[in-house]
């Protein structure tokens, strides 16, 4: 490149990063956005306003400064400079029902011309607060602006000016007039967009169209989240919109401020109106498709608890919130907050876990929140930040197992999960949700034979996806048991059995019985009766015991029966079983399970009885057949523990934690107690077990478990855990400048130049070189947007020369005023070849993670960069320690 060239090249930069300031040498602007008002500079028409000595007061909701910060440059338009003699801009900020004066400039006119101007302040106005109100100070020998009438805006004026700036009363004079000033901060790093929730309704309405001045700030959701991150942001809320309006005005409300992240809210106002939820969800699409095709990171909202709704209308939200997940899933990066059960709680008519319904100390209304419900809709969106910038979706490691067991026994399944924390859990039998589990390991009641083939499974969720199980089967063995009724099969044909009808019918053997047995019993009804039974008596029976009673039949006719457990003697006292049987015209097997009553103790007198008499049961005629009658004790044998599936290895980083787990089964209760290196680890105790964070002496550590119940005790194999060594983020884009100057921007305020040059340090393709042809008091190499943890180790290195070993210094800074050191501030003493150097440092000068910082070498000062001085930077590496 020529020298001419070099300095074409330098000038567009300066051109590009340098505005003019009114009345002051250059100085870099941050990236600004438009934070107040919520108009349009109107199409110029004569001059109506200001007066010839005048204060103004822009009063309206709309005209409220919108974020915290510095105020770097203002914009208006005058129609007639000449009759203007002084303008000043101002800040106010209420103070009760009066007014303080906070801010103001100097006299401006000698940077303002006709028509548009943006004129950057000398001296930028610090501590602006949101919620501030702007005004200005005109004298003018007549009217040089002019301002349009619209009921939206109040404007308070005062002739010869406010006459003191503390406590003053500005309501005298009132006009809906508009002067626009456009006012620039620096972008805020979140934008919020929705409706009502946004906004901070009922307490606090929009800034954006409402005249009414019904505050309440510190009550928002951005308030509490940016004093919880101390960050800037906008509130873009609008009450009652729906999504199809947020998205009409996402392009002015969002993109033309370019923050780092924009939140949207919004979907209760469609559902309410019976919007489809296509329509939703292309909407919804639509506006993070927006920021993300604009480098804004969306962060999507779920819709929060309506307690208003109804079970059918909480159902579509749900429906519409798994959808949400899926479309974050296509915009990568993006993040999902889901602060649902920050400030709900289950409706009894819902699924389980659903947090359906608002928290009554968090709604006055049962749709919008009061200040504390904000505060939990703030600490949601904190809490997905941390748990979601790097979010994982959740896998599964170890699948759940089929399970066998016997009848009346428990069955217990289990699943392995990694993924970004929290994972939440869901089981499932026969895909149906099962109310209360949702934890990494279900147990299921005492089991019945019907429960046998059922199928088990788990849906894993975390911010960044969702994940289900295979499906694991239960099989369950009838339980040993002794059969209470003699000759249950008739193969002593009539023996132990009784037959009786005061109608006129038979009782007899049959041969074949069902299933092709040797006999079963065949009852012929002739004529009917009003007592018509087949009973054997003297069953021996306990108190309060399940039992399970199971036969085969059918009749001619389909004619139905009942059967009955009763005290065989007067009173005929009820045991437990009254139950009519639907039979029909073939063979079926029937089984019953009850629990005996009506009686105290061990008794030896009752009678199971087969009763035929009543309408829609034996007619004349009718023949039925009965056979492998047999009555039970459910019974469920001490089963001494046994390991299904065993523990698993695991392979973590240092600091990660590991999760060991076991499925065991036997007769109930089971205990465990998990071992590490063969000793006992205190509260251990439950089938899973989760380590501390590793560290790598831990590497090589076994961990087992032994499980016990009254019948035993079993160990289960050693399962290793291996411990890699942390894996290190380098937190720099583009360290080795192999992408050229991607990334990295050269400022002077001398002449220089900043370019790739191969060779880099050990023979790498490609180092930085700054050219250094005059000298400035501010030259400076730096990449901005580093995000820091506060009070963290972190680890600097590079490799560096200047062509005459002079030094330079490193600097870990705020990258917009005050500048805030971050914890790094140090000299570098350079030789005239290729040294690698490395600085530990703890950061501090903020709380909370911050996406602020500005990596910088500074070459100015005694000591450092000369004229003529070629300095080269290679192989940058900032992690954390």
């Amino acid at each position: 490149m020529t020298h001419n060239n070099t300095c074409l090249v330098l000038l567009l930069f300066l051109i590009f990063f340098v505005t003019p300031t009114a009345g002051s040498v250059s100085t870099v602007l941050p990236i600004l956005s438009k934070t107040a008002p919520y108009a349009d500079i109107p199409t110029q028409g004569s001059p109506n306003w200001g007066g010839i000595d005048r204060e103004f007061l822009q009063a309206g909701h709309n005209e409220r400064i919108r974020q915290n910060g510095t105020i770097y440059q203002i914009r208006f338009a005058v129609v007639n400079t000449s009759v203007l003699e002084q303008f000043n801009f101002t800040i106010w900020r209420q103070n009760g029902s009066n007014f303080d004066m906070v801010a103001t400039t100097n006299n401006l006119i000698d940077n303002i011309s006709n028509g548009i101007n943006l004129i950057t302040l000398s001296s930028p106005i610090n501590g602006v607060q949101e919620g501030d109100f702007y005004g200005y100070r005109i004298k003018a020998s007549e009217n040089s602006l002019y301002a349009y009438y619209n009921i939206n805006h109040v404007a308070y004026y005062k002739d010869g000016g406010a006459t003191s700036k503390k406590n003053y009363d500005w309501k005298g004079n009132f006009a809906n007039n508009i002067f626009v000033i456009d006012i620039f901060m620096e972008k805020p790093n979140m934008v919020f967009i929705g409706d009502s929730i946004i906004s901070g309704f009922p307490a606090h309405r929009s800034f954006i169209t409402e005249a009414t001045t019904i505050t309440d700030i510190p009550s928002t959701i951005e308030n509490h989240w940016g004093i919880k991150v101390n960050k800037s942001y906008q509130n873009m809320g609008y009450a009652a919109q729906t999504t199809s309006q947020i998205n009409n005005r996402f392009n002015s409300d969002v993109i033309s401020l370019s923050p780092e992240f924009v939140l949207i809210e919004g979907g209760v106002n469609d559902v309410i109106n019976n919007a489809s939820t296509q329509e939703i969800l292309v909407n919804w699409e639509s506006m993070v498709q927006k920021a993300h095709n604009n480098n804004i990171t969306p962060v999507i909202m779920l819709i929060l608890p309506y307690t208003g709704g109804s079970d059918q209308q909480l159902n579509t939200i749900m429906y519409i919130n798994e959808q949400l997940i899926n479309i974050s899933k296509k915009y990568s990066p993006s993040l999902v907050v889901d602060a649902r059960c920050y400030v709900g709680l289950s409706r009894p008519s819902g699924p389980s876990g659903n947090c359906w319904d608002i928290k009554a100390s968090y709604t006055s209304d049962g749709l919008h929140y009061n200040s504390a419900g904000h505060e939990r809709i703030a600490q949601a969106i904190k809490d997905s930040f941390n748990s979601t910038n790097s979010s994982t979706p959740p896998g599964i490691t170890t699948q759940p197992s089929s399970q066998t067991v016997n009848a009346g026994q428990a069955a217990t399944f289990s699943v392995v999960a990694t993924g970004t924390a929290p994972l939440t859990y869901q089981w499932q039998k026969n895909n149906v949700n099962i109310t209360g589990a949702v934890s990494p390991m279900y147990t299921t009641p005492a089991t019945i034979l019907s429960d046998s083939g059922s199928t088990y499974r788990v849906i894993v969720t975390n911010s960044a996806g969702s994940t289900t199980s295979n499906a694991a089967t239960l099989t369950v063995n009838p339980a040993t048991a002794i059969n209470l009724i003699i000759n249950p099969g008739f193969e002593s044909g009539t023996a132990s059995w009784l037959f009786y009808t005061n109608g006129v019918g038979t009782f007899s053997p049959f041969s074949p019985g069902y299933g092709g047995s040797s006999n079963a019993a065949k009852l012929a009804f002739i004529s009917i009766g009003t007592s018509m039974q087949l009973y054997q008596t003297g069953v021996t029976l306990e108190p309060n015991t399940r039992y399970r009673l199971s036969f085969a039949a059918y009749s001619t006719k389909g004619h139905d029966l009942k059967v009955n457990l009763i005290k065989h003697v007067a009173p005929f006292t009820n045991y437990g079983l009254y139950q009519p049987i639907n039979l029909g015209t073939s063979w079926q097997s029937f089984t019953i399970e009850f629990t005996t009553s009506g009686f105290v103790g061990t008794v030896r007198d009752g009678r199971l009885q087969f009763w035929f008499a009543g309408t829609g049961f034996a007619a004349a005629g009718d023949i039925y057949y009965i056979d492998d009658v047999r009555l039970e004790k459910v019974i469920s044998a001490t089963v001494p523990p046994t390991i299904t599936t065993q523990p698993s290895s695991q392979s973590v980083n240092a600091g990660q934690i590991a999760s060991f787990s076991v499925v065991a089964t036997g007769t109930a209760p089971l205990t465990y107690q998990w071992q590490k290196n063969s000793v006992n680890i205190a509260g251990a105790v439950s089938p899973m077990y989760t380590t501390p964070a590793t560290i790598l002496s831990d590497s090589g550590s076994t961990y087992r478990v032994i499980v016990t119940n009254s019948a035993g005790s079993t160990t289960s194999t050693a399962a290793t855990l291996t411990v890699n060594p942390a894996t290190a983020i380098n937190l720099i884009i583009n360290p080795g400048f192999e992408s050229g100057t991607a990334s990295w921007l050269f400022y002077t305020n001398g002449v220089g130049t900043f370019s790739p040059s191969p060779p880099g340090y050990g023979g790498s393709s490609n180092a930085a070189k700054l050219a250094f042809i005059s000298i400035g008091t501010n030259m400076q190499l730096y990449q901005t947007g580093v995000n820091l943890e506060p009070n963290t180790r972190y680890r600097l290195s590079f490799a560096a020369y200047s062509t005459k070993g002079h030094d330079l210094k490193v600097n870990l800074i705020k990258h917009v005023a005050p500048f805030t050191n971050y914890g790094l501030y140090q000299p570098i003493n350079l030789g005239t070849s290729w040294q690698s150097f490395t600085i530990e440092f703890t950061t501090s000068g903020f709380a909370g993670t911050v996406r602020d910082g500005r990596l910088q070498f500074w070459f100015a000062g005694t000591g450092f960069a000369a004229a003529g001085d070629i300095y080269y930077i290679d192989n940058m590496e900032l992690e954390k320690v």
